[in-house]
């Protein structure tokens, strides 16, 4: 901020100085940053796990999630005036873009992937635990695949190594714990 007259200047600068103290005094963070910000400490940390061998499988998905989802939703937005109303209307947002309703098990990946933002914001000052909003799940439970057909089974066994179709109809360990006719 710039101003040429000297006494706006030091009213913008004392005005300033009582801001910060305020928020020093009642725990708000005087220094904030955007989600996509700190959605980038996040997956550069993710990814060094995963290429040091140290990361999980789940990593990947986190950073699919936030490079599909969460930063183009909130990625302008600061990590801490991000609050349950915004996290509802991000639920809406990424039915739409989906074009379906997300499974349980998505809605779990993306709140999993915001939550690590969360901490790391947390983390480097950025936001206070106070500041951290309640995450929904109102995803559709998973659906079971129907068993297998007759016809699938011998389209998947068809394919299998000549002694591996020959062990499955010896013992039907194969066709048992796949299907639900009996081979």
């Amino acid at each position: 901020m710039k101003l040429d007259d000297l006494d706006k200047a030091k009213r913008a600068a004392k005005d300033l100085f009582t801001e910060y103290q305020f928020k020093q005094k009642h725990d708000v963070p005087v220094i904030t940053r955007r989600l996509a910000d700190v959605a980038r400490y996040v997956i550069a940390d993710m990814r060094t796990s995963l290429n040091g061998g140290g990361g999980k499988k789940v990593f990947e998905d986190y950073i699919t999630a936030l490079d599909r989802y969460l930063i183009p939703y909130f990625g302008k937005k600061h990590v801490g005036n991000i609050g349950y109303d915004d996290i509802k209307a991000f639920d809406t947002w990424r039915t739409a873009a989906m074009k379906r309703d997300p499974k349980a098990s998505t809605v779990n990946t993306h709140n999993s992937a915001l939550n690590r933002v969360f901490t790391e914001a947390v983390a480097r000052g950025y936001m206070s635990k106070n500041q951290v909003p309640s995450l929904l799940n109102k995803g559709s439970d998973a659906e079971r695949r129907p068993d297998f057909t007759r016809e699938e089974y011998r389209s998947l066994t068809a394919h299998f190594p000549h002694g591996s179709r020959t062990a499955a109809k010896a013992n039907h360990t194969i066709c048992d714990s796949c299907c639900a006719i009996t081979c």
